[in-house]
């Protein structure tokens, strides 16, 4: 994920993803994990159950400071 410049709190990641659940890791640390069972928007807390996200392209924004996320549609670049 990228952070925001402007706001250390503010994350977003444009991909694509498999069917499964998902989480949001510090530092790819099991131990430091945050999710909840909703999708395609919540509110991620601590050991939460996994977001069950269905294979597709996404762009997964995340707000630290309050833990919620959102999986939207991908942001999509015109060639130049």
């Amino acid at each position: 994920m990228e952070q925001n410049p402007n706001n250390p709190h503010l994350w977003s990641y444009n991909g694509t993803f498999k069917d499964g659940d998902a989480y949001f890791r510090a530092e790819q640390d099991d131990d430091l994990q945050w999710s909840s069972g909703d999708f395609p928007m919540g509110t991620a807390e601590r050991d939460g159950p996994g977001i069950p996200v269905p294979a597709g392209d996404y762009k997964v924004t995340l707000n630290t400071a309050t833990g919620e996320y959102n999986f939207g549609p991908p942001i999509r670049l015109l060639p130049t």
